[in-house]
């Protein structure tokens, strides 16, 4: 009589929750990455950044089928817990900054994951010399080994990386969190950060209060009770930023470049323009021309005209009363809103009357000043 093992309910409900994160991860970045704007990078690493997220859930998914444990898999299948955050971060440098390009100044950004690359496979090498009895490997060997893969370690610093890149994409974010097409990014950052703390204060104490000094036990932590609803958190996270991220790509207004139309001139003028708007601010001077930006770009008012309306997408004012908008919004803190009227606050911004200001608010936001200030009010205060 044939014989059959018997699989748990909770081992199928969680490979069912498993393969929807790993599954929605993938198909959320294969959507992302179609609909993401030309010459935009910021999609890329969101791109990235669900497919990792997905190849841990997958390799997970493989060690509950039993492949991956000392097998073929166990050395093709490497860690890479350290790039999270990593990419976390340069998803938000890329968001916040159109022109944003990856170069070898962002080297240190990437260093974890190439340490961690080195780290991994010189630990999973140690399976090739080990013969039962710790003389079989060297010090680094055996004790590498049992850190590594023992103990919660690549876990532990993968959760610290990504809170420290939560907080350093927090301060690039914080300006602008209040915007709609921002504080959706804000909120994603912010639960990334909440939840690996969480992750890195229970898996921290569990291992303080369970370690043993004397090293007659050992510690593993893949045997612990959060192990698999780590993974399971890791499957929501991955399922919903596919979700907050999807329709938001689509809509992000980009530099797309329409074949034929824009020059790598204009391209470039393009990036230069947005750098001169965000470090020296001319559109907080009322009376800007538009040949009086092409003179502080160097540039012929054909061109700047030109990289307006092919690469921006947008008429001289209308990409400069944006920018207004945007000045007053941020400087709609409860200070300064303590010491001046938001209409004093809308002629710093540069805009040269009320009417114009209230124009600008009406055709950008659909509301109206007042509106607009209580709503970015609330989520400051959420």
């Amino acid at each position: 009589m044939e014989e059959y093992s018997f699989v748990a309910p909770s081992t199928i409900i969680l490979l069912v929750v498993l393969s929807l994160g790993a599954i929605q991860g993938i198909v959320y970045a294969a959507l992302i990455f179609w609909r993401r704007k030309a010459g935009d990078q910021a999609p890329l690493f969101l791109v990235a950044l669900l497919l990792m997220l997905s190849y841990r859930l997958g390799v997970e998914i493989l060690q509950l089928f039993g492949l991956g444990r000392y097998d073929f898999w166990y050395h093709v299948l490497n860690d890479c817990n350290w790039i999270y955050g990593p990419l976390l971060f340069l998803f938000v440098s890329g968001w916040m900054k159109p022109d944003f390009r990856l170069s070898w100044r962002h080297w240190p950004v990437l260093l974890p994951v190439a340490v961690e690359f080195v780290i991994s496979n010189f630990v999973r090498t140690q399976n090739f010399y080990w013969d039962g009895t710790r003389e079989s490997l060297s010090w680094a060997g055996f004790w590498g080994y049992v850190i590594w893969m023992n103990y919660p370690t690549k876990y532990l610093i993968a959760s610290g990386l990504i809170i420290y890149y939560c907080l350093r994409s927090e301060k690039l974010l914080t300006a602008r969190r209040a915007e709609p097409e921002v504080a959706w990014i804000w909120r994603v950052v912010r639960i990334f950060r909440w939840y690996f703390t969480v992750v890195l204060v229970v898996m921290l104490g569990d291992f303080l209060v369970d370690f043993d000094s004397s090293f007659e036990t050992f510690y593993y932590f893949f045997t612990k009770y959060y192990y698999y609803p780590f993974l399971v958190g890791i499957a929501v996270l991955t399922y919903w930023l596919g979700i907050e991220a999807l329709g938001r790509i689509a809509a992000r207004p980009g530099r797309e470049r329409v074949p034929g139309a824009a020059d790598d001139t204009v391209l470039a003028l393009a990036g230069r323009l947005d750098q001169l708007m965000r470090e020296e601010e001319p559109f907080r001077d009322p009376e800007l021309t538009l040949a009086a930006l092409a003179e502080r770009l160097e540039v012929k008012p054909y061109l700047v005209s030109k990289c307006l309306n092919e690469v921006v997408g947008n008429r001289f004012n209308d990409y400069i009363n944006q920018w207004r908008l945007r000045a007053w919004k941020q400087a709609l803190t409860p200070d300064n809103l303590e010491r001046y009227t938001m209409v004093s606050l809308a002629y710093s911004a540069g805009f040269n009357s009320k009417a114009s200001f209230h124009r600008a608010v009406q055709k950008f936001t659909g509301t109206t000043p007042g509106k607009v200030k209580q709503q970015l009010l609330e989520n400051l205060r959420d």
